[in-house]
């Protein structure tokens, strides 16, 4: 999403299935700062809220519906320190919690639960001896209910996924087949275990 300086905007939320929509309340932005948004179901509080994840900052804002306004994300348990590395569409939601893939002295995947609003690190998948380089497309992903992550080069796609929500021992090699250059994106996983990838060309 580019903010042009200068230039009024909006943000809303549209049901395509009602017809209704919401403008959102104003939202402070910088042209110099990049931001990942999602949108998620606080089951607890039944409430939706809108998170804004600042890339290049560890200042994060959510919006709860019901209360009709933005606050900042304080974290009281202990800063969570960690890089970050959103792209695209980066944010993946599952179990109440949104995910993106991270670094904090290792590849790790970071989670902001929406009715807490604290910050997690999940551990990467041992990847048994695969080298993962700086230059592979990396991502967080949602398949059949399971936290995924992937990881692509010129030679290779691989697929994990977290069979058992936050137990890092659950993580499981689905499939790893050659790329030829391209890099794969998983959307979706079908009933009898086949998976959906979007490719650029």
């Amino acid at each position: 999403m580019e903010i042009w300086p200068g230039k009024p905007y909006r943000f809303l939320l549209w049901n395509p299935s009602t017809r209704e929509s919401i403008i959102l309340p104003h939202l402070e932005f910088s042209d110099e700062e990049l931001y990942a948004y999602g949108l998620g179901y606080d089951s607890t509080n039944d409430d939706y809220k809108v998170v804004k994840i600042d890339i290049n900052d560890q200042v994060d804002e959510i919006l709860a519906l019901k209360s009709g306004s933005w606050k900042r994300i304080h974290e009281t348990s202990g800063r969570v320190d960690y890089y970050r590395r959103c792209e695209g569409e980066c944010l993946a939601f599952v179990h109440g919690t949104f995910h993106w893939y991270g670094y904090s002295g290792g590849r790790v995947v970071v989670s902001l639960n929406i009715s807490s609003e604290k910050y997690e690190i999940i551990p990467f998948p041992e990847t048994s001896g695969l080298q993962i380089s700086s230059d592979d497309e990396l991502g967080v992903s949602v398949l059949g209910g399971m936290l995924c992550v992937y990881f692509s080069n010129e030679i290779t796609f691989n697929l994990w996924a977290m069979k058992t929500y936050g137990v890092k021992e659950s993580w499981t090699n689905l499939f790893t087949i050659p790329t030829n250059e391209q890099h794969p994106t998983p959307m979706y996983r079908f009933s009898n275990g086949e998976v959906l990838l979007n490719v650029y060309c």
